[in-house]
């Protein structure tokens, strides 16, 4: 009992995701500035007319979690992107996919605007 708890005091205190169960689960241990900016990813279409949808959260696509971690890659490389893309159809005639890097800008913890940053558009079918 002794080791355990000296354990959990250690990676408590220097430990890291890596050292789980015994250090912090970063994703639980930290929080955004209230009065921050907020970056979030998003997958949208476009189509023949122009419309742009989110599919972010669309069955087959990218998880968001896997592409905020992989942004710098993307950022230098769109064709890292195009092979996490996959080959769906939304249903509509889609003529690009682009890779969108939303900012929310937050004062005392409450949205306050949004600026969109296009990172990776692709040609569809790719």
């Amino acid at each position: 009992m002794g080791v355990v708890a000296a354990l959990t005091l250690a990676g408590t205190l220097y430990g890291d995701d890596s050292d789980f169960p015994f250090g912090p689960f970063r994703m639980y241990a930290t929080r955004d500035d209230p009065n921050g900016v907020v970056a979030v990813a998003a997958v949208q279409t476009v189509d023949a007319d122009g419309t742009v949808h989110d599919v972010t959260k669309t069955r087959g696509a990218p998880r968001r979690a896997e592409i905020e971690g992989r942004m710098s890659t993307f950022r230098a490389d769109c064709t890292q992107f195009a092979q996490l893309v996959p080959r769906y159809s939304p249903g509509t005639a889609v003529i690009t996919v682009r890779l969108v890097e939303r900012d929310y800008v937050l004062k005392d913890g409450r949205r306050r605007m949004t600026d969109d940053d296009v990172v990776c558009t692709l040609a569809w079918p790719g």
